[in-house]
């Protein structure tokens, strides 16, 4: 193997390999994701955390990490049970997934809103708000609550900051503070409204964005 490690066509000539074989034998961030049925951004936080008791890969070519079967198979049953377990496949969240999603989105406006964020309190709390994604990986989009925790895990990412790591954080622009803050704004009254749809307090037609 060594021989095919020096570049990007060495990686995908693994793969290639792999594919045409009934079993797998190597995977990469694509190849994880789509036995999962998860976004492929979604499989490179864990791997960059290490959540989840995500092994580290075999391999870090310059195409990415690469896991053998022997490695990574294990841990992709076991995720793929847990998923399943924690997430209903259709329909509306369930209330305490949106009461989750609720303190979650409030903690991190709180965050914003101090004179000057600080990033030892903002990473976990964007960390938090990004680990929503993984709650609604599978369900549909018809249902408008499902799409609100869907744009609220998506929030980080929509001002620039998901690829950012704790010490990235620490440098925190104006314009990157009054976006996170904007979209905080937004997604906060959709929130409310959702909570007082479930509750029965409100109108389904008013949850969408």
């Amino acid at each position: 193997m060594q021989g095919q490690q020096s570049g990007a066509g060495g990686w995908r000539w693994w793969v290639a390999m792999v594919g045409a074989t009934e079993q797998r034998r190597y995977y990469g961030i694509a190849e994880i994701a789509d036995v999962l049925g998860v976004d492929r951004q979604l499989v490179t936080v864990w791997r960059r955390r290490l959540s989840r008791g995500m092994p580290p890969p075999d391999e870090e070519l310059a195409a990415g990490p690469l896991w053998t079967a022997a490695t990574i198979e294990p841990w992709i049953r076991q995720t793929r049970d847990r998923l399943s377990r924690e997430r209903s496949p259709s329909g509306p969240p369930s209330p305490e997934l949106m009461r989750q999603a609720a303190r979650r989105l409030l903690r991190l406006a709180a965050v914003a809103w101090e004179e000057r964020p600080d990033p030892r309190v903002l990473t976990p709390a964007l960390r938090a708000v990004e680990q929503l994604g993984e709650l609604t990986a599978e369900g549909g989009d018809g249902d408008p609550a499902r799409r609100l925790l869907r744009d609220i895990a998506g929030l980080p990412t929509a001002v620039g900051l998901v690829e950012l790591d704790a010490a990235d954080r620490g440098i925190l622009g104006g314009q990157v503070v009054a976006a996170l803050r904007a979209e905080c704004l937004r997604l906060l009254p959709l929130m409310v409204r959702a909570l007082n749809v479930m509750s029965g307090y409100g109108d389904a037609g008013d949850t969408g964005p």
